[in-house]
């Protein structure tokens, strides 16, 4: 039989999944950092601190007035209830874009991309993308070779969507290490973190788009 507290603990499991999927689908950019976030109404900006209220909710975090992080256990079971039926009621922000311009003009929200052209052939696109901790991190678009049209919404979407599933973090974090400056201001927890965050966030823009 099953103890309250397990009860209890399996109940807050389930809200803290209902608030993941609600920001997923409803999110909006946040002010602070390159992430979807629900930005809470006057009613449910708990407090949090000293001067500090509920502002923003992410997928897996609460978020200040000033930017600050929290986890969801620094709300009350009761507080983190509340909020999740109050994103129930909220309206979906999932209008898809129907044009390749309306993507790309998604990604430039927050990074820049361009076209790839070889021999007056455009075969590709770089986005130019930054971690978290400022780190540079180019993503090509390769569509050489594929068969597909890079002119094309359809085609777009699948080459977009097999270049972010395939980033391999080891591999990323491996390749900026044999900076001695990269070394120097990244440990390794710090780089898988910031790589992590790095590419769920463009997960985000995947699903924000596709």
């Amino acid at each position: 039989m099953k103890t309250f507290e397990v009860k209890l603990d399996e109940l807050f499991e389930q809200t803290v999944s209902s608030i993941e999927d609600n920001v997923k689908e409803k999110g909006v950019e946040s002010k602070h950092y390159n992430d979807l976030v629900i930005k809470v109404d006057n009613e449910r900006s708990f407090n949090l601190g000293s001067d500090v209220w509920l502002e923003e909710v992410s997928e897996n975090n609460l978020i200040d007035n000033n930017g600050q992080l929290y986890s969801f256990n620094c709300l009350s079971h009761e507080e983190l209830a509340q909020l999740a039926d109050w994103m129930e009621t909220l309206k979906s922000n999932t209008k898809k874009p129907e044009k390749l311009d309306e993507v790309i003009s998604i990604i430039e929200v927050n990074h820049s991309i361009d076209e790839y052209v070889e021999n007056d052939k455009l075969c590709g696109y770089e986005m130019n993308t930054y971690t978290n901790g400022g780190v540079n991190q180019v993503v090509f678009l390769d569509f050489r070779d594929t068969g597909l049209d890079p002119k094309k919404l359809e085609d777009f979407l699948k080459v977009f969507e097999d270049r972010i599933n395939s980033i391999d973090i080891d591999n990323e974090i491996e390749v900026n290490r044999y900076s001695e400056s990269y070394k120097n201001n990244f440990s390794m927890q710090d780089s898988l973190e910031d790589f992590t965050d790095w590419k769920e966030s463009l997960i985000t823009l995947l699903n924000k788009v596709k």
